[in-house]
């Protein structure tokens, strides 16, 4: 009985290399980084195209011009940008197959045979 529920699966490849499967990965980073530039220049149009001229003289000292706007709009968008890639890229899960290292252990498996004999 194995003391877990899962079971490691062990194949070869066409040159017979022994490979296994490495744990299951997210593509987190990925997606947030994707999220974070597409957010970035999303927000960078947005906050472009949305700008208006102050029009009440003194009051429109910290009042941003239409590229600090832009400016502005790509951070922001590139932080929910980036939020959003990262659940939607942490929720793709791959898995990859790695060879196994047998150092000198040689597996035969030979058809018709009972068993499998381990040679060292």
């Amino acid at each position: 009985m194995f003391a877990s529920s899962e079971i490691t699966t062990i194949a070869l490849d066409r040159g017979r290399r022994l490979e296994t499967v490495a744990p299951r990965h997210g593509h987190g980073r990925t997606g947030a980084g994707v999220g974070a530039v597409v957010g970035a220049l999303t927000g960078a149009v947005i906050g472009s195209a949305t700008w208006r001229p102050c029009t009440k003289g003194w009051g429109c000292i910290f009042y941003p011009n239409q590229g600090e706007q832009a400016a502005g709009g790509a951070l922001v968008g590139a932080a929910g940008g980036a939020l959003v890639g990262l659940v939607i890229g942490s929720s793709i899960r791959s898995e990859t197959w790695v060879p196994v290292h047998t150092a000198g252990i040689r597996l035969t498996v030979a058809p018709g045979a009972a068993g499998i004999n381990v040679a060292f």
